[in-house]
Order: structure tokens, then sequence, then C-alpha cells
């Protein structure tokens, strides 16, 4: 953690980051420390999925071929067109999923409600 030295590139990333104001108060408390400040890697993917998912929702909902929000959006997104049929692919396949596990679940709901009774 940067300690008395500004405008060093330690200080830049943190401003960058976390905004000047939150990166002062985390230099007044831990400069000179050793801090770990984790990426959180997979939930900024994920994040970026979710909007990516947004952008090609809104556009088919206005009247755009699926084809066509794919070839708009997945360059903006740092995506092949390929990968995002793969990620759409997997979304379908992870929502049929929990369909069928909330499915069983509320079937086990009605099964203890009816012994219960």
């Amino acid at each position: 953690m940067p300690k008395g030295v500004e405008n060093s590139e330690r200080e830049a990333v943190l401003v960058n980051a976390l905004g000047q104001e939150t990166a002062q108060v985390l230099m007044q408390i831990y400069g000179g420390s050793r801090l770990y400040i984790p990426r959180c890697q997979l939930a900024m993917t994920e994040l970026r999925n979710q909007a990516f998912f947004a952008e090609i929702e809104r556009d088919i909902s206005r009247g755009s071929s699926q084809t066509a929000a794919i070839q708009h959006h997945a360059p903006r997104f740092g995506f092949t067109e390929r990968w995002a049929y793969e990620l759409l692919s997997k979304k379908r396949q992870d929502h049929r999923k929990n369909r069928v596990q909330q499915g069983f679940l509320l079937s086990l709901g009605h099964l203890f409600y009816d012994v219960w009774r």
C-alpha cells in the first residue's frame, strides 16, 4: 500500500479502481503495509456476461435477430461470435437446469406439506 509517495503507479491503480476518496482512506489506514486486494475476476466476468445478455435481449426485443445482435455486441464485449453463442447456449442450459431443480423442490414441498397436514 503506498505511503507518503504521491502520484505513484500503485496509487494510480487504487484511485482508478476505487475512486480518489476511498483510495485516500485506504492509504491513510494501511499506508506502508502489505495489503492484498482481490481482483474478483469471477464476479467481474459474470457482471460482464450479464451485461452482454441484457444487450442481446434488448436488441432482440426491438426487432433485431439474434445473429445481428451478436454480430453487433460480441466485438464490443471482446468476444468472438463463436464464444458469444457458447455463452448463450450455456445460459439456456443453466436456465433449464434451474427450472428442473425448482420443479423438483416444489414437488418435495408439496409432498412434505401433504405428509404433515
